[in-house]
């Protein structure tokens, strides 16, 4: 989810979750953010959510990006995804990404491939670090399926 950034002038956000039958939900969010370096940015995210309780859940989240800046009309990124939730705050997530562009009447499937994340707090309840290794390709680039790995520290207050 996108970040507020010092040079944004406007930022709305509105979401909203359904309870469905059969322990799914459904969640949508619409975020609009509009800012002196990056103008217009509208993004959706979609999610559809299937949890038994205590036990693994089954996820789909899909989200569609315009923003002025970049070059493509639209992109969109789908994830597929099983999450275990283990001790308090540990999550252990894998699953299958998606990942293309709408562009002059063009839609296009750019990136795809497996994830596999682990998030868990570090010395205290509020400080998290999260570790995603990856295995995508990326069409544009002419790059062939690569592993690249990201760490991610957080604080929540």
């Amino acid at each position: 989810f996108p970040t507020r950034r010092s040079s944004d002038l406007v930022r709305a956000k509105a979401s909203k979750e359904w309870p469905l039958r059969n322990d799914f939900t459904f969640y949508a969010e619409q975020i609009y953010r509009y800012g002196i370096d990056s103008e217009n940015y509208l993004r959706t995210n979609l999610q559809l959510v299937h949890a038994h309780p205590n036990q693994a859940i089954l996820a789909n989240q899909f989200d569609l990006t315009y923003a002025d800046e970049q070059e493509d009309d639209l992109t969109w990124d789908n994830r597929t995804f099983r999450q275990h939730q283990f001790f308090a705050g540990n999550r252990f997530n894998y699953g299958l990404y998606t990942g293309g562009f709408y562009n002059n009447s063009d839609l296009r499937l750019n990136s795809w491939g497996p994830f596999v994340s682990w998030r868990q707090p570090l010395w205290r309840e509020w400080f998290y670090v999260q570790g995603d290794l990856n295995y995508f390709n990326d069409h544009r680039e002419d790059r062939d399926h690569y592993l690249s790995a990201l760490l991610r520290l957080e604080a929540l207050f």
